[in-house]
């Protein structure tokens, strides 16, 4: 437990957190983060893969602007993690299903390209597990 303390130092210090400021980097708010991240992350990849990698991509430049701008690593977990929540609830809305936006059968623009059903720009592709 030493040695990952002294790596969010080491972390904190080039980051420029202040000493007095690394208590509140401590306890609990990595693990919520981690796990609404996970949480996350888990919903959209019920949707598919690439949803995962999309809203892990935007949750990590999110977190990592909020840190830096913060000064506060633990703001930047926090944030990470709380979007990362927002973004697969909303990405598994958008994806999910035969009513959304982007959804397989009959969604706005449609994966009927890929899935071999049909949206408004799909065509009647091969079929697939997409």
């Amino acid at each position: 437990m030493d040695r990952i303390e002294l790596v969010l130092d080491d972390l904190e210090r080039t980051l420029g957190a202040k000493p007095e400021q690394t208590d509140l980097n401590r306890g609990s708010h990595y693990l919520v983060s981690i796990a609404l991240l996970l949480v996350g992350l888990l919903l959209s990849y019920l949707v598919h893969r690439w949803v995962l990698l999309l809203n892990f991509a935007i949750s990590f430049i999110v977190g990592l602007i909020v840190a830096l701008t913060s000064g506060f690593i633990v703001f930047g977990f926090l944030t990470m993690g709380f979007s990362s929540l927002l973004l697969g609830v909303l990405l598994a809305r958008m994806f999910s299903g035969s009513g959304g936006a982007f959804s397989s059968s009959s969604g706005a623009i449609g994966l009927g390209g890929f899935a071999g059903g049909g949206g408004s720009f799909g065509g009647g592709g091969a079929s697939g597990s997409w």
